[in-house]
């Protein structure tokens, strides 16, 4: 495992260092576009971006089972060119149904949106970011051949050079007073750039595989499909708790109310997206765990959800601690609404992030059918809140349609039925994440009783409070709060990257022999 465990922290290192460059790109574009584009075409940017997320489902979840299918043949190389050769087939098909899609959106897009001036333009960005996916869709195989492997720093370096390339030619267009069609094909033409990468890095790092139609596996499509139609399921659901709420704002309120709340959602979902690095790869490690044992899986599943706790509850402290500030910092005090919904998500993030090693788990047993309609449901009924909720509490009420499902799916169904794959007490469970849940709570209140706002009327002020309170949290955390087998991990795996003495200050713990976790 520890080889595993490193390969897996080093990639989360790099897929975090990868979203903290987006996040950079992100505060400086964010504000940029919107004084350049307005706050109306910005909102049109953002709908855009929520109906190109329902893109993904198109796959039907062939791209998760084929990961899982590639992580347990790595080594049979007959059964590796099944399965790369039948997902490419099988996507390849299926970019016709993404063409379908992009004529519906077109079709429909007088329907979403209450400014009927838009239309047009509207309807050119559906066309090009449309064909992005047609394109890219069976070339996603390729990725998914880097995540068998846990190559996450390959994909990495793409992606960076991807967003640094994207983002200097939309500042240069933008400056040069090109309209948002411009940005449209500048992303089309960096993603298909990207995937050209991808493409040969994942070619070169399978040099026993073979290509052609003849190592096509009808039955293996069988079998992808049934695996993956929960994974459809689950993503359709997720677009409906995330992506519908752009529409539902659009539809009813106006597209400036969607840059509102497009800046509260980018936190949250940067925030999402930096623990997804960080903890990224669990479906390949709970995978191969499974050969180990039911114990050892146990004892895994127990480490990555302390872990999971841990950093939700650090990331839901410092949003809510200086989310405000940060906001009026960033994007002017004439948004600074955008934190009563940052306060909504940040219970969200809590919600979905500490509980995360579930889901992973799920798919790594074959047991993710429940979670595919528990998805469902609750994406069901956030839409239906949602729209009940917008016309007498605006934003906040769309805000509010995605917390309330996702509170008693989340915390009382998905966690009861991990423990019970687990074998696991249900009180055991929480006590690993509650106790980091009230250590967050104390310093929460303790901090409202102080006026934190003339600390961080700078970036510099809010940078020195955010860095000293994150080492002191750190520390007592690490110290007085982890258990001792996530301290003997995170010290044996970090001591050939950090210096011991540091780790000793840390941790209160000297290196520790390697141990199967």
């Amino acid at each position: 495992m520890s080889s595993t465990f490193n390969r897996l922290l080093s990639g989360g290192l790099l897929r975090t260092l990868t979203l903290l460059i987006t996040i950079v790109i992100s505060f400086f574009m964010m504000p940029f576009m919107v004084e350049n584009l307005g706050d109306k075409t910005y909102g049109l940017w953002v709908l855009i971006g929520s109906l190109m997320g329902y893109y993904m489902v198109v796959d039907f979840g062939l791209l998760s089972a084929t990961q899982r299918y590639l992580a347990r043949n790595l080594t049979n190389t007959s059964r590796l060119n099944s399965v790369i050769n039948t997902a490419f087939y099988l996507l390849s098909i299926l970019s016709v149904i993404a063409i379908v899609l992009t004529a519906i959106f077109w079709w429909i897009a007088p329907l979403l949106v209450s400014e009927p001036n838009v239309i047009p333009t509207m309807q050119m960005l559906i066309v090009i970011m449309g064909a992005k996916t047609v394109l890219t869709l069976p070339l996603m195989v390729f990725n998914g051949m880097l995540s068998a492997k846990l190559r996450f720093d390959i994909a990495a370096y793409i992606e960076i050079g991807k967003n640094i390339l994207r983002t200097a030619l939309m500042v240069g267009y933008l400056l040069n007073d090109y309209g948002i069609i411009s940005l449209a094909l500048i992303t089309l033409l960096s993603e298909l750039l990207a995937f050209f990468f991808i493409t040969m890095c994942a070619i070169k790092l399978y040099p026993e595989a073979s290509y052609g139609a003849q190592y096509i596996d009808k039955a293996l499509a069988k079998d992808l499909f049934k695996f993956g139609k929960y994974t459809f399921i689950g993503e359709t659901s997720n677009l409906l708790k995330f992506k519908v709420d752009d529409i539902v704002i659009a539809k009813y309120i106006g597209l400036a109310s969607v840059t509102t709340y497009a800046i509260a959602f980018s936190l949250f979902n940067y925030a999402g997206q930096f623990i997804n690095s960080l903890l990224g790869g669990l479906v390949t490690v709970f995978t191969t765990s499974i050969n180990d044992g039911p114990e050892i899986l146990r004892k895994r599943f127990l480490v990555f959800t302390e872990i999971c706790a841990l950093v939700a509850t650090y990331f839901t402290l410092f949003m809510l601690l200086a989310g405000k500030s940060f906001i009026i910092l960033w994007m002017g005090s004439e948004y600074s609404e955008s934190f009563n919904i940052l306060a909504i998500f940040c219970i969200i993030l809590l919600v979905n992030s500490s509980t995360q090693a579930c889901v992973p788990l799920f798919y790594a047993l074959a047991k993710h059918k429940k979670l595919a309609f528990w998805n469902l449901y609750e994406g069901a009924i956030n839409l239906t809140i949602s729209i009940v909720l917008v016309h007498k509490y605006g934003i906040t009420g769309v805000a509010l349609g995605t917390l309330i499902p996702a509170i008693f799916f989340r915390l009382i169904l998905q966690v009861n039925y991990a423990c019970k794959l687990m074998d696991l007490s249900i009180l055991k469970y929480w006590q690993v994440i509650v106790k980091h849940w009230l250590m967050g709570g104390v310093f929460y209140i303790a901090f409202t009783y102080i006026d934190l706002a003339p600390i961080m009327d700078s970036y510099i002020g809010l940078i020195t409070f955010c860095g000293a309170l994150s080492f002191a949290y750190i520390l007592l955390v690490c110290r007085y709060f982890l258990s001792d087998t996530v301290k003997e991990i995170l010290v044996n795996n970090l001591s050939n990257k950090i210096p011991v003495g540091i780790l000793a200050v840390v941790f209160k713990h000297s290196p520790l022999d390697r141990g199967n976790i």
